[in-house]
């Protein structure tokens, strides 16, 4: 089995290198945004090279390259509990997007295919970065602060106090 290795110092820097354990394959990942996991989460697809599901997160964003091209990608719950992944990359001045509600993959393969290379295929759950374990632990320790934060909602700024 081919395992990637993760090189990071994240939060702290939002660089993350990706190194696979066979061969000399290496991604570098920007974060932009962690998202978060939402309450109905949805999963990524099994197939048969992985039966690992990977959590989805919503707001999701991250900057990485794909066939020699900057690109981000992005992903959304949308309101048919649906999730749409985005890829976003520019040629000179333009700026072109292409969606899939499907998944990470059939987003990247549609991308590969719009930019001419028509017999290349990733996996979109390495180029979403999906399988980055660190990310998943921030989420969810994230979530796990959020739950365990209480507050008082008696308590409010004075500015916000009525006077009665």
């Amino acid at each position: 089995m081919v395992a990637r290795v993760f090189c990071h110092d994240y939060p702290n820097n939002p660089y993350i290198d990706a190194l696979y354990s066979i061969g000399n394959v290496h991604s570098r990942y920007k974060v932009i945004a962690l998202g978060y996991y939402p309450q109905n989460i949805k999963y990524t697809q099994k197939s048969s090279r992985s039966i690992v599901q990977y959590q989805i997160p919503d707001g999701y964003i991250i900057e990485t390259e794909a066939a020699n091209k900057a690109i981000r990608c992005e992903t959304k719950y949308i309101p048919v509990n649906k999730v749409l992944y985005t890829i976003i990359w520019k040629e000179g001045r333009a700026e072109y997007s292409i969606s899939s509600e499907r998944s990470a993959s059939g987003a990247i393969n549609a991308f590969l295919k719009r930019i001419s290379r028509e017999n290349s295929r990733l996996s979109g759950i390495h180029v979403f970065g999906l399988d980055i374990e660190i990310l998943h632990q921030a989420r969810t320790e994230e979530l796990t602060i959020a739950k365990t934060t209480n507050i008082d909602k008696r308590k409010r700024p004075l500015s916000e106090v009525s006077v009665s």
